[in-house]
């Protein structure tokens, strides 16, 4: 995992914090607050809603937090399949034939 250094602003202070590079709503932010003071914060002009929070290692040092912006979504549709549910299609035995 590749982590890449931000500044994020969380009310009037900014923190320096890193942001991974393959989920963009994944950071690591040093615990120079409380865990339940930090609700959102701003990268940029983007607002990033707090969904999760976890002290990493229970040492005080570290969050790891997700957020509700900047997650790849493997929920798009694909093609293919079919429209049938699952286990719709009855079984014949030989001696139905």
């Amino acid at each position: 995992m590749a982590w890449n250094e931000v500044k994020i602003k969380v009310g009037d202070k900014e923190f320096l914090a890193f942001q991974n590079t393959s989920q963009g709503n994944l950071f690591e932010i040093p615990c120079k607050m409380k865990m339940e003071e930090l609700k959102e914060f701003n990268l940029g002009r983007t607002k990033h809603k707090v969904l999760k929070i976890e002290d990493f290692a229970q040492r005080g040092e570290v969050f790891v937090v997700e957020t509700n912006k900047g997650a790849k979504k493997d929920d798009e549709p694909t093609e293919g399949g079919t429209d049938d549910p699952v286990g719709s299609e009855e079984l014949q035995s030989e001696s139905d034939g």
